[in-house]
């Protein structure tokens, strides 16, 4: 049996260690409760529940937290909780299908498009990828922005194989399309992602050309910059004179001022997505330049996203109003400055 000494010398050794770990403590576990509530009641859900996985202590003190009841709130708030744990995961990415995580297939890109998860497909509900015009030559998903913004922000943290993946993540794309059985129409496109301040962007630059004959503008006539923009949109008896409806004729304005001022490049947007584009018309060719800002890293269901994306499952999106002309082209600008 060990001596009263010898029991007084290890517990005064233990006290050492907790007094020594107690002045180790952060900030925030110093801090008054109630300013500690006062802080987690300004976040989200999501943030809530992911702050409350941090320690016990501050699980003790503010609680598991809950996702909202409503379903559509429910969901976004999920995707945000499963984004976050998930934020310094290279090998990982977050599936808006079936809300789990997935590991990453490096052959996966926006060229190749090749999900990990079955449910992640075209025809899913939520997983809708863009395709810029023309052609579907570029398949865009929403885990390809996922995964290109977070392996951006980790930087130097990455592996070589995560930056290789991120090179191709990010890659331009360059090709040509021919009609020769139609028009003898010839398009050649080429699509450059870029990342600025923590926003995915996107560019696409597109001619059309036809051979031995001037251009028109039927050459078009089945294109669109975005979901909300197409060349010939219904006649105008067949529209609404609101300002809603009259704002989806932007493009066919802007193609129409084009063809009447040759040689100039006629610059326009979207009222209804973050999409800045411009059109330039010779006697010889049609430029269309298109300027898409996709988002941060933040769930499939944000506006922001589902504005370039349509599904029939989904409620129409209304809550994007783009009011900056020129903002997306002056951002990806910016870094070649």
């Amino acid at each position: 049996m060990a001596s009263s000494a010898v029991l007084r010398g290890r517990i005064e050794k233990k006290g050492g260690r907790r007094s020594s770990l107690k002045s180790r403590r952060s900030a925030l576990l110093n801090m008054p409760i109630d300013l500690i509530l006062e802080i987690t009641d300004e976040l989200s859900p999501a943030d809530k529940i992911i702050f409350a996985t941090t320690c016990r202590a501050i699980r003790n003190t503010v609680g598991r937290g809950q996702f909202p009841s409503d379903t559509y709130e429910d969901r976004q708030e999920r995707f945000e909780y499963l984004a976050g744990m998930c934020r310094d995961m290279p090998n990982h990415w977050v599936c808006e299908e079936c809300m789990r995580y997935h590991r990453i297939d490096t052959s996966d890109t926006s060229v190749q498009s090749r999900p990990t998860c079955p449910l992640a497909d075209r025809y899913g509900r939520y997983n809708q990828p863009l395709t810029p015009i023309p052609g579907d030559e570029y398949e865009l998903g929403r885990r390809h922005v996922q995964l290109a913004l977070k392996y951006t922000r980790m930087g130097d943290s990455l592996l070589p194989r995560h930056r290789q993946y991120l090179r191709r993540l990010t890659a331009a794309r360059q090709y040509s399309l021919s009609y020769p059985w139609e028009t003898k129409l010839m398009v050649t496109a080429k699509i450059i992602p870029r990342i600025v301040d923590g926003r995915f962007l996107l560019r696409s630059l597109c001619e059309y050309r036809q051979s031995s004959k001037p251009v028109t503008r039927e050459l078009i006539a089945s294109e669109s910059v975005c979901p909300h923009q197409q060349v010939f949109p219904p006649r105008d008896d067949d529209w609404s004179n609101d300002a809603f409806h009259q704002n989806l004729r932007q493009f066919h304005k802007a193609v129409n001022d084009s063809f009447e001022t040759p040689g100039k490049e006629v610059h326009s947007h979207c009222p209804h997505c973050f999409t800045d584009f411009s059109v330039t018309t010779t006697t010889k060719c049609i430029r269309i330049s298109v300027w898409m800002d996709l988002g941060t890293e933040s769930s499939p269901l944000d506006p922001a996203w589902r504005s370039f994306v349509h599904s029939a499952d989904l409620d129409p999106i209304d809550e994007v109003e783009y009011n900056e002309p020129g903002r997306v082209r002056e951002l990806y600008s910016s870094e070649e400055e």
